[in-house]
């Protein structure tokens, strides 16, 4: 008999492999509940019960219970008797006392759920383990039960064991296989055979353990490159990973990203034949949103490192944690208080921006295709797709698609898009039971995975202390060696720290590590996020030009030239993200030759010299400032998205003064330039101060193209997001324009990609820079509160974030009171729909008749009569049956029915024309404020959509590149 880790389970799937055991060993008459209140019973059984009692037949007849009773956390023989003889008197007195008169037992798991339920034989299915030897717990268990239902109505009761659910897995290898990522215990390499049906799939699930094994190795390690330090090479995922604290974008809770990756993975998402499990309820994917720098990359390499030592880890969890060969990463999840997976899923990590270069058109292949290919060049055997598809098939998997912002092209994103919406159809169409994770700067995602069930999460800000923590930690890691300069820089971090607006930098781990970097080398501390990262830069590039040697001196002398190449080759990759034929953020190292040595002639330098100079820079640039990484094959790219956005701010507010203001018009409206955009302003402010006026009014004059458009004000985005980085925070009547013009978002109904949390979080910040912000903030909120619901959709969202924020904030302590005074003016419907809004943003349109009495009182039926534009909307829509006209009697008794489950985004047609949808939005009745609402999103992703690199590149006057004479 083999040993199951059935512990491993959890209730929930532990109760739905008793029911596969009772479909198996009972038949298929054995009728079993699902998730949800059973009256204290998981599954029953009419009729003759035939089973074997560890050796004795026993026949029960009549109706028999069977109920899972499951213990966590095994601790002792002795322990796990005492706990399992208690959970099995209570339910035996709390069913007795349901009916102490009836010649059965009455089952009932509380009088007030009135289930009541007779019943003859009660059989318990545990996983405590109870020992055979003579007075041994399995003797003293049965002595306990007989005397338990004496003088009870209960014919017969029973328990099956831990030793006896191991003997039916043994059996079946259906189950046993629908279960293999729980149950298969200590080291898979040694145990697989155990829980999978064929040779041939073990085989493959050896190779994938191995590869998994060779994986932890190799692939935890975070390059300091990511975050601009050459010269302390790499560290690793369990020397400094912080599990980062992450917000639900419904509004409802908190949690940590990695643990809630993990908790949710725990669960068995699919439905099999052979059990009662059914799709877990609610959302069964995740994607976690997270803004410049704030870690999704490492939080995705957490959660991978989290189950590969699940998966290829050789020891059982009860042993010490020395006896591993990855003693340390394990540790660290123990001390993080992260917990690993108790459902070992194979987990394979997709870097989407490699993915997306390595497909192009006009093939692009299959995830599983490609993911069989990278196991195949790490393996000693080749696994083909078909036999991953097989693996799959039997094992439970996770896939960690990390960075879908960061393919860069429009066109290749889709297709990447589309590449996980296949695997997802897949996995139903061949019952896989297969997770998928998926990380995104809000900005790079246009609902593009909206048909998958996906919890959304937002990665928060890091708190003060947790950034001095993590910095201290990444201190000590890189100077423990010397204990006096590290308790240097650790000062000089907590003096930064103390600094109003400094402070606010600390917002992410990438800022957090760039300050302690810069404290290695001054005490100066940077004011803003444009300061930060050109201290940055510059103090790196001053710590390799000042070493000693030929190279040292070639970057000392060519510094000017150097910056320039860095610059081009930054804009270079920005504009070619707005070329649908490439995928990947990268240069050939040839078009970076060419880019230095054109810039060498044209300072004048002689052919052959500037030929011989082109090549030692480069050499110099990509060996010692490292700055630029190798990519791919032959081209180079930044490493760090935020150090290539820096340099592209710095060459957009680089030159003529009406050129810099013409590329900040341009740029402002463009979300994907939007970050770009808040470094171009911020360099102007430090460098350019002439130019802050017009900058300042090149983004209030950001003009709408109609009524519809102010729903998407970008420009007020960008000015609060000004106001919270500190830019302007030395020129109050700069200060004071930005904060005017930022309050606007709270006039209109916000649907842009970052929500309410975003706002909400934004806003508090923005106005603690001067007490009165924080009373202008609050006059607005109010003030729109009672207006129009359209109107006060926003206030009524910003009022529920600051509610349940647990960071304090003078917004926050001034809010107070307004609760009372928003739900004043309002229906009880009106107070439903808002607070629908300020949960999941863009409702499901719930504005119709009794098709949403469920979730909703229903709204004053919409006459087709009533609605002007009613008809033009019907044509925008792209699936039939998504909208539809309902006959009530009279024909002029026809209502506007829109599903609950009807989404907006998805189902308006592709080939309508903006100026179509800007017509129907302004003629519609102010009843269908939402759809308005999401037509406007829907402008907002089409005009942003322009090719901002075109218009750019107008700006620049750089001659053709050049082949270098005598390269190829």
């Amino acid at each position: 008999m083999a040993d199951y880790a059935l512990e491993r389970l959890g209730p929930r799937d532990f109760e739905h492999l008793t029911q596969a055991m009772l479909l198996a060993q009972v038949g298929p008459n054995v009728e079993v509940y699902g998730d949800g209140p059973d009256g204290g019973r998981d599954a029953t059984f009419h009729g003759e019960f035939v089973w074997d009692d560890d050796g004795q037949t026993r026949s029960w007849s009549e109706v028999t219970v069977f109920q899972a009773k499951f213990l966590q956390r095994p601790v002792s023989h002795q322990s796990d008797f005492r706990w399992l003889k208690k959970h099995i008197s209570n339910e035996i007195a709390a069913w007795e006392k349901t009916n102490r008169h009836d010649e059965s037992i009455v089952l009932s798991e509380a009088p007030v759920q009135n289930r009541r339920f007779k019943f003859q034989n009660i059989l318990f299915i545990t996983n405590v383990k109870l020992t055979p030897a003579t007075s041994g717990t399995l003797d003293r268990m049965t002595e306990f039960l007989s005397k338990l239902i004496e003088h009870k109505p209960i014919k017969s009761i029973g328990v099956w064991h831990y030793d006896k659910l191991c003997r039916i897995l043994d059996s079946s290898p259906a189950i046993r296989g629908a279960y293999a990522g729980l149950i298969t215990p200590g080291d898979l390499l040694a145990r697989l055979h155990l829980t999978l049906p064929e040779v041939r799939i073990v085989d493959v699930g050896l190779i994938l353990i191995q590869h998994a094994r060779n994986s932890l190795a190799e692939d935890q390690a975070i390059r300091l490159g990511e975050s601009g330090d050459p010269e302390h090479g790499r560290i690793l995922i369990h020397q400094i990973a912080i599990d980062l604290k992450v917000d639900f974008l419904n509004g409802h809770g908190s949690s940590e990203a990695a643990k809630l990756a993990i908790e949710t993975g725990n669960q068995r998402f699919i439905k099999r034949k052979d059990a009662a499990a059914e799709m877990p309820t609610g959302c069964t994917h995740l994607l976690i949103f997270g803004g410049p720098g704030q870690g999704k990359t490492t939080i995705s390499q957490l959660i991978t490192l989290a189950y590969r030592l699940s998966f290829a880890n050789d020891i059982e969890p009860s042993m010490r944690v020395e006896n591993s060969k990855f003693s340390k990463e394990i540790e660290f999840f123990r001390s993080e208080q992260i917990p690993l997976p108790t459902n070992r899923r194979w987990p394979f990590r997709v870097d989407l921006a490699k993915y997306a270069e390595t497909n192009g058109d006009p093939t692009w292949t299959h995830l599983i295709k490609w993911c069989a290919t990278l196991i195949s060049e790490r393996a000693i055997f080749d696994v083909t797709p078909t036999q991953l598809l097989s693996w799959l098939k039997h094992w439970p998997s996770v896939f960690i698609f990390d960075g879908l912002d960061e393919v860069v092209s429009s066109d290749a994103r889709e297709k990447v898009a589309t590449s996980i919406n296949q695997l997802e159809d897949d996995a139903r169409s061949h019952n896989l039971d297969l997770y998928i994770i998926v990380t995104s700067r809000p900005q790079g995602y246009n609902n593009e995975l909206s048909r998958l069930s996906m919890q959304q999460v937002t990665l928060c800000p890091l708190t003060k202390p947790v950034s001095i923590s993590y910095a201290r930690r990444l201190i000590y890691l890189r100077h423990g060696n010397d204990p006096v300069f590290a308790s240097e820089i650790l000062r000089r971090f907590h003096t930064a720290s103390e600094s109003k607006h400094t402070s606010r930098l600390l917002s992410t781990p990438l800022q957090t590590t760039i300050l302690t970097l810069i404290c290695e080398d001054s005490a100066r501390v940077p004011q803003s996020r444009w300061e930060l990262f050109n201290l940055f830069y510059e103090t790196l590039y001053k710590r390799e030009s000042n070493k000693t040697g030929s190279v040292g001196h070639l970057l000392g002398q060519y510094k000017h030239d150097i910056n320039y190449v860095h610059e081009a080759a930054a804009r270079w990759i920005e504009f070619a993200s707005n070329d649908s034929t490439r995928s990947v953020a990268s240069i050939p190292r040839t078009v970076i030759k060419s880019i230095t040595y054109d810039r060498l002639l044209s300072e004048g330098q002689p052919v052959h010299v500037a030929r011989d100079l082109a090549a030692e820079i480069v050499r110099a640039t990509l060996e010692r400032l490292v700055f630029l990484v190798p990519m791919a094959t032959d081209s180079v790219g930044f490493e760090l998205r935020s150090l290539r956005e820096y340099l592209v701010a710095r060459s957009i507010a680089s030159g003529d003064g009406d050129i810099i203001i013409r590329r900040i018009r341009l740029i402002c409206n463009h979300p994907d330039w939007q970050n770009i955009a808040l470094l171009a302003v911020g360099s102007i402010f430090s460098n350019r101060q002439e130019l802050r006026g017009p900058a300042i009014e090149a983004i209030r004059e950001t003009q709408a193209i109609s009524d519809v458009d102010l729903l998407s004000p970008a420009g007020s985005s960008i000015a609060l997001e000004l106001v919270a980085d500190n830019v302007a925070n030395n020129t109050p009547r700069y200060l004071d324009l930005l904060f005017d013009h930022a309050l606007q978002l709270l006039d209109h109904p916000v649907h842009h990609p970052q929500g309410l949390r975003w706002l909400t979080a934004t806003l508090a910040i923005a106005s603690s820079m001067d007490g009165k912000y924080v009373a202008l903030t609050k006059f607005r909120i109010q003030r729109n509160l009672g207006r129009s619901i359209e109107e006060a959709a926003t206030a009524w969202g910003v009022l529920a974030s600051l509610r349940s924020t647990n960071i304090p904030s003078p917004l926050r302590d001034a809010a107070i009171g307004l609760d009372e005074f928003a739900a004043r003016p309002r229906s009880r419907t009106e107070i439903n729909l808002l607070n629908i809004w300020s949960g999941e943003g863009v409702p499901k349109l719930p504005l119709a008749n009794t098709i949403v009495s469920r979730s909703l009182n229903p709204i004053r039926p919409l006459r087709l009569t009533e609605i002007s534009g009613t008809h033009e909307l019907q044509l925008l829509l792209d699936e039939p049956g998504s909208f539809k006209v309902l006959q009530v009697g009279e024909p002029d008794a026809s209502f506007l029915i829109l599903p609950t489950d009807w989404s907006a985004g998805a189902s308006f047609r592709a080939n309508v024309s903006s100026d179509q949808f800007r017509h129907v939005a302004l003629h519609l009745d102010s009843t269908l404020w939402c759809i308005r609402v999401a037509i406007a999103s829907v402008l907002y992703q089409r005009d942003t959509n322009f090719d901002v690199s075109v218009l750019l590149t107008e700006t620049y006057e750089e001659n053709p590149i050049h082949r270098i004479e005598g390269e190829t």
